[in-house]
């Protein structure tokens, strides 16, 4: 326990004597280096997500478009004729042969 507590008072020492050894500048470049650090750090967490959100809603958008052009398809598609009457309902049919 007293080993604890001297290693303890040890480190905190240290640590004081560092930060008080440091002037008003010093602290000041200290603090403006942890302040870009995080903002570099938050800037690139946002990026990511941001670009993640966008890749899915790329992917929403295709298969909406792919969806749609498939519909486009089947609207535009011929009916199926039927081969033996061919034209019935059309009057001047080249393939009638009645």
């Amino acid at each position: 326990m007293t080993d604890r507590i001297v290693t303890t008072a040890s480190y905190t020492g240290s640590g004081v004597s560092i930060v008080s050894a440091l002037t008003l500048t010093d602290l000041g470049i200290l603090i403006g280096i942890a302040t870009a650090l995080a903002t570099l750090l938050l800037n690139g967490v946002y990026h990511y997500r941001r670009d993640r959100r966008e890749r899915e809603a790329h992917a929403i958008r295709l298969e909406v478009l792919r969806g749609e052009a498939e519909d486009r398809r089947r609207a535009t598609l011929p009916v199926a004729l039927d081969r033996r009457r061919p034209c019935d309902d059309i009057a001047d049919c080249p393939y009638s042969h009645d």
